[in-house]
Parts: C-alpha cells; sequence; structure tokens
C-alpha cells in the first residue's frame, strides 16, 4: 500500500509503526515522555502532531526519513524539494540515521 499525498500525519506514524509490527506503548516509550493516550489521539486524528522535534523523534525511532511521516508535497522557499533537503548525512557514529534538516528550514 502507498500512502496517498494528503494521508494526515497521525495516520502515516500508526501506517509505518505497524508495518514493523510495532505497539503502540513500545513506540511511545521509545520517543519517551508521551502516554499511549497522546499516540493513539495522534494517530486517530484526534489531536494534531504540533513540533517538528516530534516528527523527527518519531522518525528515528521508525528509522524513517522524517518527510515521510508529514503530507505533502512540500517545497523549501528556496523551491527545493523536501525531500532532497532531508537526506541522511554522517552527523555521528551510529547505528541510525541523522538527518540535516538546516537546507529545508533556511
Amino acid at each position: 500500500m502507498r500512502l496517498d499525498d494528503q494521508v494526515p500525519a497521525g495516520e502515516r506514524i500508526a501506517y509505518y509503526r505497524k508495518r514493523q509490527g510495532m505497539m503502540q506503548e513500545v513506540l511511545r516509550g521509545l520517543v519517551g515522555g508521551r502516554t499511549t493516550e497522546w499516540l493513539r489521539q495522534i494517530e486517530n486524528g484526534h489531536k494534531d502532531v504540533d513540533k517538528l522535534s516530534t516528527i523527527v523523534a518519531v522518525a528515528d525511532t521508525l528509522r524513517l526519513n522524517p518527510i515521510e511521516l508529514l503530507p505533502g508535497p512540500f517545497r523549501t522557499k528556496h523551491g527545493m524539494a523536501a525531500q532532497s533537503a532531508l537526506r541522511p548525512t554522517p552527523c555521528q557514529p551510529s547505528s541510525r540515521p541523522c538527518f540535516d534538516m538546516t537546507a529545508w528550514l533556511a
């Protein structure tokens, strides 16, 4: 199944979480500082993901590019496609990807 550009962030989080066989309790625990009810409300569309840091934390936990959790398509103010601005970079030695968002946020 491919997600339509109009699918909201919460539904995208649920889709990728389920695709990886992860329970809500596990994801919220790995993201840290959140309740299972918070995640349930996000995934059901009753609450918005209102911080970019939350999108990045969830994407990192699910080993995704953060842009995959956002409805799109997006362009930066410089006309750069967000997909190319949010690319993995070797920020630090780690088993997890690190994303250079400076071009996207500039």
